[in-house]
């Protein structure tokens, strides 16, 4: 025989009327064990798919849920660490400087970024009709500069009318504390400027004002690194228009409050305190470090991250307990097919590997391929594509015929899962 028609692989010479014909050999018939083994597995995860899909979605759906809620509290917990950063990033600032008048030198420091003058008119006791007495050793009364957003949060409400004498903006520790609202009008009276030397020198009782009294009312809630409370008593602030420092703030005393950026942060506090303290006869009475009262108030947010994350936690624990619980039920279940199983042909590592599979169905959604990949294959040899079928009566129709009748008469791998 030539070498160009020796028989192809896969193929089979069978004598017909002293000629040979060549013949596809069956599919089936060439495959290893592990091909004939994965298989025998596919087949019975898919009839097991079209049974216990619903047990398969509940488990799908449990899993689902503890893990969004395990993620939603964790991102909870992260977002209440970097709350207060990431405020102080934007509103925030280094120092605070205290004047008895103004002081334009402190802006024009070399270390000093920015410097945003507040005048805050001094004020005795305010009163409301709202929930306890406000403590006025905490309470103050400033004039909002140019730029407000530079430093402060509108929480609600909307900003004062700054043709308005009477409309403050009011900090949200007085909605929380005191149950002040918008539309709540607050009576305060103010020192006058004569009473600004007895007011500061006052070691035991304050004086009496007796400057004018105005009655403000509070038309929204605002939010800034001062308000948060540092220590055991919270700071309580209305912020007043420009009518108000035009028609007011001349007949009272008046406190004058930097809020200072530097270019280095806190790095640069050493060297601005010195310069500061130099500018004590211009009328610098002071400062204060903003870190070292960011520091605190950090700390007292910290433990409601921490308490995220311990929920986050045992919700994800629990949820394991849970989750482990019904697939080892189902499993319980599933497992009572085994002994049939086992008796139709699958050995000890196709129920194993078939346990796992149906383990991992609920946990890990497959591809589509992966559902509708028919496992086994057909009977007959497959059909090129393009191909068209052969005539009745033809050689190659015969061929394909013996070819049917000796697969039906071949011992089948997996003899029960044969379809």
């Amino acid at each position: 025989m030539p070498a160009s028609a020796q028989p192809t692989q896969g193929a089979t010479t069978t004598p017909r009327n002293g000629l040979a014909t060549l013949v596809p050999v069956p599919r089936w018939a060439t495959l290893g064990p592990q091909e004939v083994a994965l298989g025998a597995v596919r087949l019975v995860f898919r009839a097991e798919l079209r049974r216990r899909w619903p047990s398969w979605l509940a488990i799908s759906l449990l899993v689902a849920l503890v893990g969004g809620f395990v993620l939603a509290v964790t991102a909870a917990g992260r977002r209440t660490e970097s709350a207060f950063p990431r405020f102080v990033a934007k509103y925030g600032f280094d120092a605070v400087g205290y004047a008895t008048r103004p002081v334009p030198r402190l802006a024009t420091l070399p270390e000093v970024a920015s410097a945003t003058r507040l005048v805050s008119p001094l004020s005795g006791q305010p009163t409301c009709a709202c929930h306890g007495v406000i403590d006025s050793t905490n309470f103050s009364v400033t004039v909002l500069p140019a730029n407000p957003e530079s430093f402060s949060k509108l929480v609600s409400g909307h900003w004062p009318d700054e043709s308005s004498t009477d409309q403050v903006l009011a900090s949200f520790t007085l909605q929380q504390d005191f149950g002040v609202h918008l539309g709540t009008v607050i009576h305060v009276p103010f020192y006058a400027a004569s009473q600004l030397q007895a007011y500061f020198s006052a070691t035991g009782a304050e004086p009496t004002p007796t400057g004018p009294a105005l009655a403000l009312r509070v038309v929204g809630f605002e939010a800034s690194e001062g308000d948060f409370p540092a220590g055991a008593a919270s700071s309580y602030s209305l912020y007043a228009t420009h009518a108000f420092a035009r028609t007011v703030v001349p007949h009272t005393g008046v406190a004058e409050v930097y809020l200072v950026r530097l270019h280095r942060g806190a790095a640069g506090l050493a060297r601005f305190g010195v310069d500061v303290n130099a500018l004590a006869s211009a009328g610098v009475a002071g400062y204060e470090s903003g870190d070292q009262l960011n520091v605190s108030v950090q700390a007292s947010i910290h433990p409601q991250a921490v308490g995220w994350w311990l929920l986050a936690v045992l919700a994800g624990l629990v949820g394991l307990l849970v989750i482990g619980q019904a697939l080892a039920r189902q499993t319980v279940v599933e497992s009572e097919d085994h002994p049939t199983l086992a008796t139709l042909g699958l050995d000890r590592s196709q129920l194993v590997a078939l346990s796992m599979v149906r383990n991992l169905a609920p946990l890990v959604r497959p591809a589509d391929g992966l559902w509708n990949w028919n496992p086994f294959y057909c009977r007959e040899a497959p059909q090129r594509a393009g191909e068209e079928p052969a005539p009745p009566g033809t050689p190659r129709a015969q061929a394909a015929g013996r070819v049917e009748k000796d697969e039906k008469e071949r011992p089948w791998p997996v003899p029960a899962l044969r379809t």
